[in-house]
């Protein structure tokens, strides 16, 4: 069956996003139709063939910052090299969505393109500083550094936004509340706070809801202390009793570590025979306690899993907003900072821009979803600005 693509003018503008994990030599080889459909690691392919197909005047595509790099930035090429042969005037450059007035780092490869005859937009200048310490913005291909040609990065007329800005107005909830809609019960403390609320007369809250955890991880979560940089190791090692009544372990440590000796008291530091230096055996796991085992066996690997179990900060900013928080999660402190439980989905969607009037749909996991694959809305608007202005 041959699709039938309708014949239209020229578009306007083209804004599409997808997350390459395999070059684009992988088209087709291999796959039917149907899997090529499925396949996400195809999807920039076919957002380029439309692109060819219909011709818009502006095109963008929005991806991870990783993908300027990926296999040594040849994705990169082949799609710069795509629409410069559609005749298109092309830039792409790194953007910092904390720049542009959200809680949260997120860094982001655009690419901009506009046809024969149009005005190349400029990306747009930051409006909000942000700390240098959430990463460069700079690209380096083929041992060439590639800048977005933003005049000013280190500085910009607004503070940083950051997490008490977008969330302290909130309703308290507890883990695993699913309350679909209640009342705001105070009014809006900060600026960011009078954007973000819905300004319909007797509007409610919606989608103030976060996932319900295991009984475990409730306690864990209840006992990683209110205070900065309190994270997994600062989890007491003792019994607790646990919602369903049952009691959790005491992590006991039954090996010497070889990396890092023993404890001030003489106490040994490994949970594993792995920290002696010798082959890790199945029997040395623990389950039930309330410190993880999984993170001090293997915590000499990985800069001893700082942050996992981490709370927010007020006066800080969030991480990259994710798909699903975990507080066993890579990507960044997903506790609330004076609440047991992790962030709703309401306040993720603050920390994207998202305005409360804003719906999702689904289970708690696709709002998730939604909130954390999106583009931030102040980023996107900065970009169509200067789309409007070029």
């Amino acid at each position: 069956m041959s699709l039938q693509l309708a014949q239209e003018p020229q578009s306007g503008c083209w804004h599409g996003g997808s997350r390459v994990k395999e070059p684009v030599s992988t088209l087709s080889r291999g796959l039917s139709s149907s899997q090529q459909a499925r396949n996400p690691k195809l999807l920039i392919v076919s957002y380029l063939s439309f692109c060819d197909y219909y011709r818009p005047r502006f095109f963008i595509l929005e991806n991870v910052r990783n993908f300027v790099s990926f296999k040594r930035s040849m994705v990169l090429k082949l799609t710069l090299r795509c629409l410069l042969k559609m005749g298109y005037q092309v830039t792409v450059g790194i953007l910092q969505a904390g720049h542009y007035g959200v809680p949260q780092t997120r860094r982001r490869a655009i690419i901009m393109a506009a046809a024969p005859g149009e005005v190349l937009p400029q990306y747009p200048e930051p409006r909000h500083v942000f700390s240098p310490k959430a990463g460069g913005l700079s690209i380096i291909v083929d041992d060439k550094k590639i800048l977005s040609g933003c005049l000013f990065t280190d500085s910009a007329p607004l503070r940083t936004i950051t997490v008490y800005d977008s969330m302290s107005d909130l309703p308290e909830i507890e883990n695993g509340d699913h309350k679909e809609e209640m009342a705001y019960g105070t009014e809006a403390i900060t600026h960011f706070q009078k954007l973000m609320r819905d300004k319909t007369e007797g509007a409610l809250l919606r989608d103030h809801i976060c996932k319900d955890m295991s009984y475990l991880v409730a306690a864990r979560m209840a006992h990683v202390p209110k205070t900065k940089n309190a994270d997994w190791r600062d989890i007491p090692n003792i019994v607790v009793k646990l919602g369903d009544g049952t009691y959790s372990k005491k992590l006991i440590y039954t090996h010497p570590d070889q990396k890092n000796g023993k404890s001030s008291t003489g106490a040994y530091r490994g949970v594993c025979s792995c920290a002696s230096g010798r082959k890790c055996d199945p029997m040395d796991r623990q389950f039930n306690t309330l410190i993880p085992w999984c993170l001090p066996h293997t915590g000499n690997r990985h800069n001893h899993w700082a942050g996992l179990y981490g709370r927010l900060q007020w006066g800080e900013f969030f991480s990259t907003t994710v798909t699903n928080p975990e507080p066993m999660g890579k990507q960044g402190r997903v506790l609330h900072p004076v609440q047991n439980r992790v962030v709703s989905v309401r306040e993720c969607a603050r920390s994207q821009g998202f305005p409360d009037k804003f719906k999702f749909y689904g289970h708690i996991l696709d709002k998730h979803r939604q909130v954390g694959n999106a583009v931030p809305p102040p980023m996107g608007k900065a970009v169509g600005l200067e789309i409007r202005r070029s």
